[in-house]
């Protein structure tokens, strides 16, 4: 009895640990199961953001082909090597005359941080002791673009002076004794001889042969007081101030070998525009005749070279550019049938036609620089 009785305890246990397997293999079928459906799942959300990754990436290569087939195309006829790109206007829209007033803009701005940089450099000097040292300047022109694009504020900003045919040059007077020169744009000498200028003087003329006279556009430096990073409206008081001061200048005499004429500025009103356009000749009898027509922005310092600040225009411009009538005389230079583009590229044509001419017909022996014109004054400011 005693051993059938650990017979059967023994296979109780026995029972109990097939139990004790069948359940954990029952656990890990499920844990299998589980894992099998959690691997699915994620298999499925992955396919699932691989095919929406897959369409997006379609339409974005959809629509760069079709941007790029529109950036290429050209006409339809594809065998053609030089057909107009269909964006060419936007182009030409934006590097044609609406870039004239951003240079303008930027002009202005440079012109403002290079006078805050100096007068910041100045501050810097000891006032207990300032040292005079001679300091040697190089001056060139400023020239001016065609009046391309009409600014927004021509009346209240600018001013208007008539040019006159001639010889643009720098006037300089050295030394003590007056003696005076007279540069071309190329810093040739054209003429030596005294005159009534202040000592260290530079102006902007133009030298007229038919009544032998220099007619003063702008000022540089007046009796050694440099003016180049003055605003215009400042130079223009200057110099009228000057010659009111100074009457003598406008005649000859043993002193003042020529005249020095201040050419008039007048606002840019439309009336002003339009009186003053209304009448001829410019000058007295026609002599010199008028060769054009210079507007100075009021702001705008003196600086070397072409600057959007300082604009030009033809007589007979006025009427289409600036819808200012004018004299019947003033347009009987104007080409016809011809827009304002193509008078102005005529004229360039022109232009670089005579200088072409000049330099073959003029050749010195002797050659003066072509580098800036230079003068020296004391640096005591």
């Amino acid at each position: 009895m005693a051993e059938s009785s650990i017979a059967d305890a023994t296979m109780t246990e026995s029972s109990i640990a097939n139990a004790t397997m069948a359940e954990s293999s029952i656990a890990d079928t499920a844990m299998i199961d589980s894992s099998i459906a959690d691997s699915s799942i994620a298999n499925s959300t992955m396919t699932d953001s691989a095919i929406s990754t897959a369409a997006t990436d379609s339409s974005a290569m959809d629509y760069i082909s079709e941007e790029f087939k529109t950036s290429i195309a050209m006409k339809d006829t594809p065998d053609k090597t030089d057909p107009l790109h269909p964006r060419a206007a936007d182009y030409k829209a934006r590097n044609s005359s609406s870039s004239q007033e951003a240079r303008r803009q930027k002009f202005l701005e440079e012109q403002k941080k290079n006078r805050n940089a100096k007068f910041d450099l100045g501050r810097d000097i000891s006032t207990e002791e300032k040292v005079q040292e001679v300091k040697r300047e190089r001056y060139e022109l400023m020239y001016s673009e065609w009046l391309i694009e009409v600014p927004e504020n021509l009346a209240e900003r600018w001013k208007m002076i008539p040019s006159p045919k001639g010889r643009r040059c720098l006037v300089l007077t050295k030394g003590s004794q007056g003696m005076t020169r007279s540069y071309s744009k190329y810093g040739r000498t054209m003429q030596s001889w005294k005159s009534g200028l202040p000592t260290t003087t530079v102006l902007d003329c133009i030298w007229s042969d038919e009544d032998q006279t220099y007619y003063v556009l702008d000022v540089l430096v007046w009796g050694a007081h440099p003016l180049l990073d003055c605003e215009t409206e400042f130079r223009f008081f200057w110099l009228e101030t000057k010659f009111s001061e100074n009457p003598e200048l406008m005649r000859t005499y043993a002193g003042n070998k020529f005249r020095f004429v201040l050419l008039p500025r007048y606002t840019c009103s439309p009336d002003k525009l339009k009186e003053i356009m209304s009448t001829f000749p410019m000058f007295s009898h026609n002599t010199p005749p008028l060769d054009g027509l210079l507007f100075y922005h009021l702001e705008a310092g003196y600086t070397p070279g072409p600057s959007p600040l300082v604009g030009w225009l033809k007589a007979y411009m006025l009427p289409d550019v600036l819808k200012v009538p004018v004299a019947s005389m003033y347009l009987d230079g104007k080409p016809q049938g011809c827009t304002v583009q193509e008078h102005i590229s005529a004229e360039e044509e022109a232009m670089k036609l005579r200088a072409k001419k000049g330099n073959k017909k003029k050749k010195p022996v002797k050659m003066e620089t072509d580098e800036p014109i230079t003068i020296d004054y004391l640096n005591d400011y």
